[in-house]
């Protein structure tokens, strides 16, 4: 994660994440969840992926049950733990699930939100 002086993160405030933040997390996570709709229901999935080329690629393990969702807006939420700075981490990102090929789906991002917040045993230690 991005590192922050712990001076500048009031502990019970959580902090936006930059859209670089959020890639670089996710970038690093591979693992998180896929939500979208399903016969007008919401679906969660666990999905493991790559972030190439600004795109959220799915592993294969995860294709057959990801492809009811081709075409459609989907969102891929990963969250983690920063044992140096203290933060709990958050990012989503949203678009749209396609496909460029045969075995290959990815969701190409057009929304990323992101926060973090300082743990609130490390927040007790710092005030």
């Amino acid at each position: 994660m991005c590192p922050v002086a712990p001076d500048e993160i009031r502990p019970g405030e959580p902090r936006a994440l930059s859209r670089s933040e959020c890639l670089v997390l996710l970038r690093a996570q591979g693992n998180g969840r896929i939500a979208y709709t399903s016969e007008g229901v919401l679906t969660v999935v666990p999905a493991t992926f790559e972030l190439t080329r600004g795109k959220i690629q799915f592993q294969a393990r995860n294709l057959r049950r990801l492809s009811e969702a081709l075409g459609q807006v989907a969102t891929v939420q990963s969250d983690g733990y920063d044992e140096h700075s203290g933060e709990h981490w958050s990012v989503c990102a949203t678009g749209f699930v396609v496909s460029e090929g045969v075995g290959d789906l990815e969701l190409e991002p057009e929304l990323f939100q992101g926060f973090a917040d300082l743990d609130g045993d490390r927040a007790a230690r710092t005030s």
